[in-house]
């Protein structure tokens, strides 16, 4: 198995990990959202890697690449749904940080398994 493999497949797992638990626990008592179903949880896990992986090919620092996918769904998502009137203000600011802290996790985790010397 190559690094980069190795650093994929662990980013993978960390990801069905934190959003789980992030998400089940912390988000969806502020916001009431029913966690998704574990096909939507696999499927979105493995594109959000691949999107990781290709983010990183460029960037070439996976928790720097981690944290600007983070920024950009929590403005895409948080910011935009709060200004719109849509997303109430703590579940925007704790969906945020748990959105970056959990996408610097699975960057940490992709980086020391895939050999990144920028992790």
């Amino acid at each position: 198995m190559s690094a980069r493999t190795r650093g994929q497949a662990g980013a993978f797992v960390a990801i069905l990990i934190l959003y789980y638990i992030l998400h089940r626990f912390v988000y969806e008592p502020v916001s009431g959202v029913a966690v998704p179903g574990w096909v939507a949880l696999i499927v979105g896990g493995a594109i959000s890697v691949c999107f990781l992986d290709w983010v990183n090919q460029t960037v070439r620092s996976s928790i720097r690449s981690a944290v600007i996918i983070a920024i950009s769904q929590a403005i895409v998502v948080h910011v935009y749904g709060w200004l719109r009137g849509e997303t109430e203000l703590v579940t925007g600011v704790v969906g945020s940080v748990l959105l970056i802290v959990g996408w610097a996790a699975v960057g940490f985790v992709y980086g020391k398994l895939g050999g990144d010397v920028h992790s």
